[in-house]
């Protein structure tokens, strides 16, 4: 699956027309303002304010068909595409390698998606609706896997071998739990864009860092998952992802030792502390959904801060489409939270704001 030839050297320039495109895009993303408006508004009223900014287009070629809640989320998918697409014309050569690395992420959220609905026997309209057009692979490419008879199969058109994912397959097998194949996963796509990495000339802190954060909130929920489950401390560190900033294998392996609430008490002594003190009751109990949610929150916002730090390179592109990316997240957010009738000051809360 990741598998694309690279040169051994790419050198990721960043060209002045690229950059003025990306500002103007950047410019273009919803602001605390927006959001507050948003708010207070229900599905036409808040498709009637998408209809006036960056998703006209989106709004108007889907009103057709649409209306709602529907015709909003439709948009919102309709418009990441849109931008990612008009990226990879606008960018050269050497960029558009870093951003299909980056869009790989999405493949593999795409071949869990199928791979779940295949473990639920799940019928493939139901999980053709759950999956995100926005990677590498085509709508055919996708059509195919979800087709697939059995998770083997889906996994070895993905583009893996039998001997790659045969482990994980086997504890499927057994446990009838999808954690290793999803692990298999991700442990992939990690693999390869740290290996991508060191393609890369030049410094491109801001992915590194990204990843590094990515990959803490990873092994934090791994942890607490597992010592949930009873795994044994030696079974569990197999699971565990190298290349983190905050929790090295040692320190992750040191954690696995202690118990779910001496776990809970070291998270508290390290900068997740504001997260860990909010879910802490729901923590000891061994509710993990509220710590989960809130580890996404700081994962994003720190990302935030990061885009911040690097404004003048390449990573501005990078910054852009996790930007995007985060703007599609809240709007999807509140968007099904007005559907379900959430109250707008517990949405505002999941919100990720810069």
């Amino acid at each position: 699956m990741f598998k694309e030839q690279y040169p051994d050297s790419i050198h990721v320039s960043f060209y002045p027309y690229t950059y003025v495109r990306v500002m103007a895009m950047k410019g273009k993303l919803y602001k605390k303002q927006d959001y507050d408006k948003l708010l207070k508004m229900q599905g036409s009223d808040i498709a009637a304010y998408l209809e006036n900014s960056d998703y006209k287009e989106d709004i108007l070629a889907l009103g057709k068909t649409y209306a709602g809640y529907t015709l909003v989320e439709r948009a919102l998918y309709s418009n990441l595409i849109r931008n990612m697409q008009k990226l990879l014309r606008i960018c050269s050569p050497e960029m558009n390698y870093l951003l299909r690395a980056y869009l790989f992420r999405h493949d593999v959220y795409n071949v869990k998606t199928i791979l779940r609905g295949k473990a639920a026997s799940q019928k493939n309209a139901d999980v053709e609706a759950l999956l995100l057009p926005f990677g590498t692979f085509s709508d055919k490419k996708l059509s195919v896997l979800l087709s697939s008879e059995s998770m083997s199969s889906v996994l070895l058109k993905a583009g893996f071998t039998d001997r790659e994912f045969a482990d994980a397959l086997a504890y499927y097998e057994k446990e009838k739990s999808l954690l290793a194949v999803e692990n298999f996963l991700d442990k992939a796509y990690y693999t390869f864009l740290f290996s991508f990495l060191t393609k890369l000339a030049g410094e491109h802190q801001l992915f590194k860092e990204l990843l590094q954060t990515e990959i803490d909130v990873l092994n934090v929920k791994l942890l607490l998952r597992l010592k949930k489950q009873g795994i044994a401390q030696q079974d569990m560190v197999s699971f565990f992802f190298s290349g983190g900033s905050l929790f090295s294998l040692s320190k992750l392996h040191t954690l696995a030792v202690k118990d779910f609430a001496g776990i809970v008490q070291a998270l508290s002594q390290t900068s997740l502390h504001a997260v860990v003190h909010v879910h802490q009751d729901a923590l000891l109990q061994q509710d993990l959904k509220g710590f989960e949610k809130g580890l996404d929150v700081w994962h994003l916002q720190k990302a935030i801060l990061l885009l911040h730090q690097f404004p003048l390179s390449v990573d501005t592109l990078l910054g852009y489409m996790f930007a995007k990316e985060i703007e599609m997240r809240n709007l999807r957010v509140l968007v099904k939270g007005k559907q379900f009738g959430l109250a707008a000051e517990f949405l505002e809360g999941q919100l990720v704001l810069g």
